[in-house]
């Protein structure tokens, strides 16, 4: 298919499309392209500036901008200082930029319920499979770019570099080069402008697409077999059953389907769904930390994956009424009704006065209704209650003796019995 048979194959019936262009050949060639097929009037122009380049960055971002209005394009700039970005997430530049760009192409796609055009073309996706295949990834990852990847469509993915500057030259289409891309220090560029063309001189590399095509088949047979209804949501977690690890070609794939769900998709490699593949057969409780501070870890009967969230420190003081609490409301009220299942209801004067709000603390240990004393930490273990939630579970203690684990269960110690008087009720809503 031509680059405009692809455009009009998505965007023929939407009001408007985005274009990601950065102003270099490519996305030039893809708005020229674009604006011929659709009109000036469907098409919004997306321009990324990651403030890593200085005044250079400034200047491209400038000429889209006046491109644009000789078109007859609107233009929408978006500003990043992905350097600052990159310290906090300890990702590269490459990485954070790419993240950066696609979080902006998707919130565009999805309000205005459209696809955004990207400017990737044939020689994109080789050098976008050798990575791959470098970095040791899974079949998945052998198939490479596709023409329509959720709301992103590459229209040029067909067509090569050369055509490309061909059509440019051929159309007087003025374009910039960023300097950068000379620059090997980057993955890609080390890859596009070393690897590919050493490979040429003996091999051809289009042998790269014959095995991304292979590897596609391959993937769509295997996918018939993976139900992702499977993959349970539970608040910030994924959880993959353990009956979906019998199959290593099927389990890979289950976790796979889990790292997209839970936002964890750059920089995955084969070996971090190895090991999280391996948890099914460990024991509960075990874990591994993947990059961009996300863990898997076994919890009982499933495989979970989620981002690491550190420990609250909040402490509130105990009282009728609602008590703002981390990311969620305590309320205290008094009741009249009886003790019964699914809801905290006690004796009010068997509570101290200095009993407080807080999350679990070393030491703390917990009678629960009609049991025996026991450390909190065993009483959450014999409850199954998975080890990533317990920091963020409310309790009411004094001192280092619960009272009450929220939503969950209270102390024998503050039951109601023939002899009280007033009765509260405890309830935790986030």
């Amino acid at each position: 298919m031509t680059a405009s048979e692809i455009i009009l194959k998505y965007a023929q019936n939407k009001s408007i499309v985005g274009i990601g262009v950065s102003g270099g050949a490519d996305s030039m060639t893809l708005l020229n392209i674009a604006v011929k097929t659709l009109g000036a009037d469907k098409i919004t122009v997306l321009h990324v500036e990651h403030g890593i380049r200085g005044q250079a960055s400034l200047d491209d971002a400038e000429f889209v901008k006046n491109a644009c209005e000789k078109l007859g394009v609107k233009f929408c700039l978006f500003s990043a200082d992905i350097p600052a970005l990159c310290s906090q997430s300890k990702r590269s530049e490459e990485s954070e930029a790419r993240i950066f760009r696609h979080a902006i192409y998707e919130q565009f796609a999805k309000e205005n319920n459209t696809y955004v055009l990207l400017g990737h073309h044939k020689d994109d996706r080789k050098e976008s499979i050798l990575m791959h295949v470098l970095r040791g990834c899974s079949i998945s990852g052998l198939v490479g770019m596709t023409e329509c990847d959720g709301h992103i469509v590459r229209p040029l993915l067909y067509t090569s570099r050369a055509e490309i500057e061909k059509y440019v030259k051929e159309n007087g289409i003025d374009y910039v080069t960023d300097a950068t891309n000379a620059q090997t220090v980057y993955n890609r560029n080390y890859l596009r402008n070393v690897l590919i063309p050493m490979i040429d001189e003996r091999y051809d590399s289009d042998a790269l697409l014959r095995l991304s095509d292979i590897a596609k088949e391959n993937e769509e047979f295997v996918n018939k077999f993976v139900n992702t209804d499977e993959i349970i949501c539970d608040e910030d977690a994924f959880l993959v059953p353990i009956k979906c690890f019998d199959n290593n070609a099927i389990a890979s794939r289950y976790v796979m389907k889990a790292f997209a769900l839970a936002g964890f998709s750059y920089d995955m490699e084969s070996k971090h769904i190895s090991e999280v593949c391996a948890l099914a057969n460990m024991e509960n409780g075990c874990k591994i930390c993947l990059p961009h501070s996300y863990i898997a870890s076994k919890e009982y009967d499933y495989v979970a994956i989620y981002k690491e969230v550190e420990k609250p420190e909040c402490v509130e003081e105990y009282g009728l009424g609602f008590t703002p609490f981390y990311e969620g409301m305590v309320t205290v009220l008094q009741t009249d009704e009886k003790p019964q299942k699914g809801k905290l209801i006690f004796d009010a004067d068997k509570i101290p006065e200095n009993a407080v709000i807080r999350f679990r603390q070393d030491g703390d240990v917990f009678k629960p209704y009609n049991g025996k004393t026991k450390k909190l930490k065993d009483y959450f273990i014999d409850k199954k209650i998975p080890l990533r939630k317990r920091d963020f579970i409310p309790i009411l203690a004094c001192e280092n003796e619960v009272l009450l684990v929220a939503n969950i269960e209270l102390s024998d110690k503050i039951k109601v019995d023939e002899n009280t008087i007033e009765k509260y009720e405890f309830i935790y809503e986030k």
